[in-house]
């Protein structure tokens, strides 16, 4: 059984909803509204995610904000713990602060490079800021050797294959074409690895 904290993070206005599993670690997010009908359906992904290791989502701890989704969480046999007026979900306030830090440098460097860095960057970087937490077995995790990944997917991170390009590394990607002389690659800007066996990107 999994005790899931759950909040919304806002990266440049923009908010996200987080879930952190207080035992496994492993991190979600996604860019949304904060409407509570798709936080309802972001959940019940979740939940589902979970289901198919083995595992099942018991409780979520939450701020009064998801308190109207109490009725949805208990038809999916999920018990909401809501906390108290003026009071925080420590767990999920401190996942919101690492990844806000983690997030700040690396936007501080794409704007020295860049001058401006566009929504649709700003929101890949939060999804390979997680990506990469979820990668790396955490101090007080449930393993030593195995990361949150590995254990919610069953799929591990291979240095040779998925360290290759940083965020924001300019890259040229091949692309197919005709028998012309025009060019064949596309000049883009690397984000994070897909996470597959193969590598990438």
């Amino acid at each position: 059984k999994v005790v899931l904290s759950i909040d919304y993070m806002y990266v440049n206005g923009v908010p996200f909803l987080n879930t952190y599993s207080e035992s496994i670690r492993f991190i979600t997010t996604r860019q949304m509204s904060t409407n509570q009908t798709l936080a309802l359906a972001t959940i019940g992904e979740v939940k589902s995610f979970y289901g198919e290791r083995g595992f099942q989502v018991a409780e979520i701890r939450a701020d009064r904000a998801f308190e109207p989704i109490r009725g949805g969480l208990a038809g999916m046999q999920i018990l909401l713990n809501t906390t108290s007026e003026a009071e925080h979900v420590g767990a999920i306030e401190r996942l919101n602060r690492t990844l806000k830090e983690r997030i700040r440098g690396i936007y501080t460097e794409l704007m020295r490079v860049f001058g401006r860095v566009p929504g649709v960057l700003v929101r890949e970087l939060v999804y390979f800021v997680v990506f990469w937490l979820n990668s790396l077995p955490p101090a007080d995790g449930v393993s030593e050797t195995l990361s949150p990944r590995a254990l919610l997917t069953g799929l591990t991170i291979d240095f040779t294959k998925h360290c290759l390009l940083a965020f924001g590394d300019y890259v040229h990607t091949h692309e197919d074409g005709d028998n012309s002389m025009e060019s064949r690659t596309l000049e883009a800007l690397a984000l994070r690895p897909t996470g597959n066996r193969q590598g990438g990107h």
